[in-house]
């Protein structure tokens, strides 16, 4: 009896399964270390921006601010329309500094523990919400250990800032309570105060209305994080703004 032996076809041998699989590994394995090597790039770049922010930009707005204070001081109690504006100088560049110092932590990649961005948020709420006018009651959990995005952190923190600026400047309120949870999958952020309120509804859509681009700039910000924020207010009947966001 004749015994007949058909080889394989080349795609059907071992060695050529396994030289399939190596190539999609090293496909893999390239994909992964680009996307790392991005990612540092980047981190490199934010990390140089901070930098650049806080040295240069930082220094001489701080020199501006000094030297608008040593005229003013020089000049006679009699020129007011020359004192004036040198405080007015004065004033805003030392907002800009705080600003700028908000930007360059917001941006640096490192301190991206939620520990971070609740201390943050703390000592911001008390410095805008003045102790003897406005009782503040701020209280945070934080049920995650891991590392906040970039993105996210920057966008909440900006979104808590002006949400605090609307309550300084328009409000009046007397009492103003912050919640701030981060779990493992979500972020989440309340802000009530028993100001005047607003119709939200309204305010959203006036177009030359501060508070309707405020209202705009905020979703716009929480959306841009795959978060969603919502607005409660009712004239005289204070306002709950709640901000929740993917923790990734």
């Amino acid at each position: 009896m004749l015994a007949l032996h058909v080889a394989p076809r080349f795609y059907q041998t071992w060695s050529f399964a396994t030289a399939v699989c190596a190539a999609i590994a090293g496909v893999l394995w390239g994909a992964h270390r680009y996307r790392v090597n991005q990612l540092l790039a980047m981190e490199r770049v934010r990390t140089r921006i901070a930098s650049d922010l806080h040295d240069d930009i930082g220094s001489s707005l701080s020199q501006i601010a000094i030297l608008s204070e040593v005229v003013t001081a020089r000049v006679a109690p009699a020129s007011a329309e020359i004192a004036e504006p040198l405080a007015r100088i004065g004033t805003l560049s030392r907002e800009s500094v705080d600003a700028m110092g908000d930007i360059v932590w917001a941006i640096s990649p490192h301190p991206g523990t939620p520990i971070h961005l609740s201390q943050r948020m703390r000592r911001l709420a008390s410095d805008l919400l003045p102790a003897p006018d406005i009782h503040l009651q701020f209280e945070s959990t934080d049920e995650s250990q891991a590392r906040l995005r970039v993105e996210t952190r920057r966008e909440v923190f900006l979104i808590f800032k002006e949400a605090l600026h609307n309550i300084v400047r328009h409000a009046h309120a007397t009492d103003v309570a912050i919640e701030l949870t981060i779990g493992r999958r979500l972020l989440r952020l309340v802000i009530r105060d028993n100001g005047m309120g607003f119709d939200a509804r309204r305010d959203a859509d006036t177009e030359s209305s501060g508070a309707g681009q405020g209202l705009r700039s905020m979703k716009r910000r929480a959306a841009a994080i795959g978060g969603r924020l919502s607005i409660a207010s009712t004239p005289r009947g204070g306002t709950t703004i709640t901000l929740d966001a993917p923790v990734r």
